[in-house]
């Protein structure tokens, strides 16, 4: 019996790996919509979408978001 895992478990995986970064985290999901072009509002957005209505509470702060960010670009720079 072969398990393979999904799409998206592969691209978790990857972006993981890439960054360093720990599997099935917060950080991991804001890495991975990063990573495929969303910005900071957009990835709030999403994030407070996907758990219910992003409008009635602010679940995932802006600050958070804007350090992972910073992040980011910082680890995308030093691979370059």
């Amino acid at each position: 019996m072969s398990i393979e895992p999904s799409k998206e478990d592969k691209k978790a995986i990857e972006i993981a790996r890439k960054f360093n970064i720990r599997l099935g985290t917060l950080k991991c999901t804001v890495f991975a919509l990063f990573e495929q072009g969303y910005f900071c509002h957009e990835v709030k957005f999403i994030l407070n979408n996907s758990i219910g209505n992003p409008y009635d509470e602010i679940i995932y702060k802006k600050n958070t978001i804007k350090t992972y960010y910073s992040e980011w670009e910082s680890k995308k720079q030093k691979m370059h």
